[in-house]
């Protein structure tokens, strides 16, 4: 399997069309932003949940989008 996975082949994996799961993610980031986020505007003390189960993941002290709970393509390939 690791010949027919070669560099040129793995150039062509991000032109693949997002997952499922890629837009149940990006589903709930725009739901946490709208809904708890802008929800609460004009609110002087807010009740926020943790972006967590909202489709974020904290690195650090940053919290950065999580684009797919699959694993890469070429990371699962290697399974067998």
């Amino acid at each position: 399997m690791q010949h027919a996975m070669t560099d040129s082949r793995r150039k062509q994996v991000p032109s693949l069309p997002a997952s499922c799961d890629a837009l149940v993610l990006h589903t709930l980031r725009a739901k946490y932003q709208g809904g708890h986020m802008w929800g609460q505007a004009d609110s002087i003390v807010t009740d926020m949940p943790s972006p967590a189960h909202w489709g974020w993941t904290k690195r650090g002290e940053v919290w950065t989008p999580q684009w797919t709970t699959q694993l890469a393509v070429w990371q699962a390939s290697e399974n067998y």
